[in-house]
């Protein structure tokens, strides 16, 4: 029989993710600055709302705390369906190994091919499974006038 202390990894419906945002939205918002300035915490309530993003927790249900979230997206190519682990956050950090099954078994689901992680280098180290597969590098542009 499992302890009130094991963690409890969930998906929840957009309803339950509005229900829950005040605990799910620092975890988010520690993450944010990793987004590149891509988007805002608002950003992601309003893409769980819509459907377009799925939404994971991890938390322990006898002290009810979240401890990890993470957020994906469904990235649909003329070649390929990919499960795009975008934003992650957790505290402590081992919170978030346990998502990984659950993120393969919703790319099955959704008839993916693939899962990819966006993040720090330092994850290789989490999951080792895992393979550098290519860099994303950027660059500011420059609007003033020259």
């Amino acid at each position: 029989m499992p302890s009130s202390d094991e963690p409890k990894i969930v998906r929840p419906s957009p309803p339950v993710v509005e229900a829950l945002w005040s605990q799910i939205e620092p975890l988010v918002e520690l993450a944010i600055p990793r987004a590149c300035g891509r988007l805002q915490a608002k950003d992601v309530l309003e893409g769980c709302r819509s459907g377009i993003f799925d939404l994971w927790i991890v938390g322990v249900p006898g002290r009810h705390v979240i401890e990890a979230v993470a957020v994906a997206e469904l990235l649909t190519f003329s070649t390929k369906r990919v499960l795009s682990l975008f934003l992650v956050s957790a505290k402590p950090l081992r919170r978030f190994l346990p998502l990984m099954a659950e993120i393969e078994r919703r790319a099955i689901e959704l008839e993916c091919e693939e899962i990819q992680v966006q993040g720090s280098r330092a994850w290789r180290r989490f999951l080792p499974q895992l393979r550098e597969r290519f860099t994303v590098l950027t660059m500011e542009v420059d609007h003033g006038q020259r």
